[in-house]
Formats: C-alpha cells, sequence, structure tokens
C-alpha cells in the first residue's frame, strides 16, 4: 500500500525565508513515501482535551499522562487574517496514521461548534505524520483543485506540502475548528476567538503542542514562538 510521510525539516533557509513574511513562518516539510502507524482524543470551547487516561491543563491546554505530550495529534495553530490555514502537529513519541481524519469548520458558527462535514477536509490512507512532524491545511482554496497532497502551498516560507479546503476561518466573529477520526469522532477542537489577534499574528498553542493558546508569530510547519 501506498503511504504519504510528511517529514518535519527545519532549515536555516527556510527560517530566515519565513521570517520575512508576515504570514509566512519558518520550517519546512516533505512528503516521501514509506511505513509506519500510530494513534487518536476530545474538546471544548476554546480548549483541546486529550484522549483516554489524559489530562488537560489551563485553557487549550493539551497534556497526557504524567504531564507527557498527547498520543494523538492536535490542532496546533490556526491564521485566520491574511493568509488562511490550520496547522496540524505530532506532538508525540510515534507515528501518527491520519488516513481517513478530517479537518472542518463549523456548519454555522452562530448554531454552535458543529462539524461541517459537507466541506470536510479528508487525509488519504496511509498518510503518517511523523514524530513532532506538522501538517497544513491552506483554506479558501477552489473547490476544484482538490484536497491534495498540493505542492503549492504559502508563497513565502512554510511547509513544501499541504493540503486545500474551500472554506476559512471567521476572524470576526470566531468559530471552532474540529480534527476528527475516520468515524468523525473528535479528535480535537478548538475555538478561534472572535478577533483573537492583529493581521500579522496567529492564534496557536504555547508551549508548542501541548500549551495553551494564545497570540503567536506566524509559524506554518515548525515550532511555535511568542510575538
Amino acid at each position: 500500500m501506498r503511504r504519504w510521510i510528511l517529514a518535519a525539516m527545519f532549515t536555516a533557509s527556510a527560517a530566515a525565508s519565513a521570517a520575512g513574511c508576515a504570514e509566512g513562518g519558518s520550517g519546512n516539510a516533505t512528503t516521501t513515501l514509506g511505513t509506519s502507524s500510530g494513534g487518536g482524543g476530545a474538546t471544548g470551547t476554546g480548549a483541546s482535551t486529550t484522549g483516554p487516561g489524559a489530562s488537560t491543563t489551563g485553557p487549550g491546554a493539551t497534556t497526557g499522562v504524567g504531564g507527557s505530550a498527547p498520543d494523538h495529534a492536535v490542532i496546533n495553530e490556526i491564521s485566520a487574517k491574511g493568509a488562511d490555514w490550520i496547522e496540524i502537529k505530532n506532538p508525540g513519541a510515534g507515528a501518527l496514521d491520519l488516513g481517513g481524519h478530517g479537518l472542518c469548520d463549523d456548519v454555522d458558527p452562530e448554531a454552535g461548534a458543529m462539524c461541517d462535514l459537507a466541506t470536510i477536509v479528508r487525509f488519504p490512507a496511509g498518510l503518517m505524520l511523523p514524530p513532532g512532524g506538522y501538517l497544513l491545511v491552506v483554506g479558501n482554496e477552489p473547490a476544484d483543485a482538490g484536497a491534495g497532497p498540493m505542492v503549492a502551498c504559502l508563497p513565502d516560507g512554510g511547509p513544501a506540502t499541504c493540503f486545500y479546503a474551500t472554506w476559512k476561518i471567521s476572524a470576526s466573529n470566531g468559530e471552532t475548528v474540529h480534527l476528527v477520526d475516520s468515524s468523525n469522532a473528535p479528535v480535537d477542537e478548538v475555538h478561534y476567538p472572535a478577533d483573537a489577534v492583529p493581521k500579522g499574528q496567529t492564534w496557536g498553542r504555547l508551549p508548542d503542542g501541548t500549551g495553551s493558546f494564545g497570540p503567536n508569530q506566524p509559524t506554518p510547519g515548525a515550532a511555535n514562538a511568542a510575538p
């Protein structure tokens, strides 16, 4: 079976390129073929909750048993002003199989946090996210482009491969972003508050992958950093 592996690659040149872009970020990612395996969790408004046996500390903070990183993918950073994208991270020590998982926004932000299955982005079978790896979903793309994986992502900096979503996050009204498994059970859900950050900043976890959400520098495909 063909399997996609997204491996995070951090280079000085990519970081330098991204630093000069307000909506870009540091780091890069490539997609190769290979094999591996991985695993699955759920949430609340403005927060992200881990899977069985895990605990949550602080608004939006995610930790595993004994304070370790969770064993499932998390929504890690959201850009809703300027460039529109969502970054997913594997904060754990083992590779995760995201095949069949999906990312979606709300059916209607005013009706509450409900995953819009009509416009969900489904990841292909065999998509593997390595330990510490990132996956980028770029929003507000045309429907006829397909979901990907794509090699045309952000104009400057960021990963070399990504997926496309037709929807975008409402920066002015706020809404919830949902990461679900192949049966549409929630793995992670994060609320982007109305007018959370000014243009040129993103809403992300600090510390990267496990912390509470707050203003960030744009760092698609790389570790989150405070403004």
